[in-house]
């Protein structure tokens, strides 16, 4: 993951679609879920803040990710699909 933010930030190298993208994204919604239900359990109202602007980065980066993979593996579906439907017909 630290190699992976090194590349894109320091080198610059152009964003591309890689599985370990996951790995950034996924910790995202976990820490802003816990957040959200540390501060409904505890009633805390400034905690419940955090949650509330973290939520639009934390679709954000998911919604990235997942066209970012949608589009690396696009044509492998589309042709999934197509081969599934031709069978069902045969």
């Amino acid at each position: 993951m630290a190699l992976t933010l090194w590349r894109y930030l320091v080198r610059r190298e152009p964003l591309r679609y890689e599985p370990t993208l996951w790995g950034m994204v996924f910790p995202l919604g976990m820490y802003m879920t816990g957040t959200l239900q540390l501060s409904r359990a505890l009633d805390l109202a400034f905690l419940a803040a955090v949650p509330a602007v973290f939520i639009h980065l934390t679709l954000l980066a998911w919604g990235l990710t997942f066209l970012g993979l949608l589009g690396r593996n696009g044509a492998t579906l589309l042709l999934l699909l197509l081969l599934l439907r031709t069978n069902r017909r045969a």
